[in-house]
């Protein structure tokens, strides 16, 4: 497995997402505020969506490395899988829990997407491009 500049990017997007997500998740009533009162009851989902796409910004860029390397028909067929999954969940999830079960059904999906897409990253390209790419070299 390869050490490369996109366990870089990973390292790096995730640095710069940490504090921001921190203050979201902390501080998302006060934050939502800012737009009106009304927007503060909407804490939940930002705490459920910040929590997702930190998650997936470990993942590291690799829709764009499948992408970029000739591999961009897997990209759109792994998107209409989660896209489609999505619509399942969302179905299952909104009428008991409504925008908080949206949030939890958009934030597996996108999970789930970049999850699998860095699984083939590393199958097809020998890449470890998440966050622990370099820990799993260096140990």
């Amino acid at each position: 497995m390869r050490f490369v500049l996109p366990t870089l990017a990973a390292l790096a997007t995730t640095a710069l997402a940490l504090p921001i997500a921190a203050l979201l998740i902390v501080g998302g009533p006060r934050v939502l505020s800012l737009f009106g009162s009304e927007f503060q009851q909407g804490a939940v989902v930002l705490r459920v969506l910040t929590a997702g796409h930190c998650m997936t910004a470990a993942m590291g860029v690799v829709s764009l490395l499948l992408s970029m390397t000739g591999h961009q028909t897997t990209v759109a067929k792994t998107l209409a899988i989660t896209a489609l999954l999505n619509i399942a969940l969302n179905a299952v999830l909104i009428p008991p829990y409504g925008a908080p079960g949206a949030a939890i059904a958009t934030t597996l999906t996108v999970f789930t997407w970049s999850v699998s897409l860095a699984l083939l990253v590393r199958r097809r390209l020998n890449i470890n491009a998440t966050v622990f790419g370099y820990w799993v070299r260096h140990s």
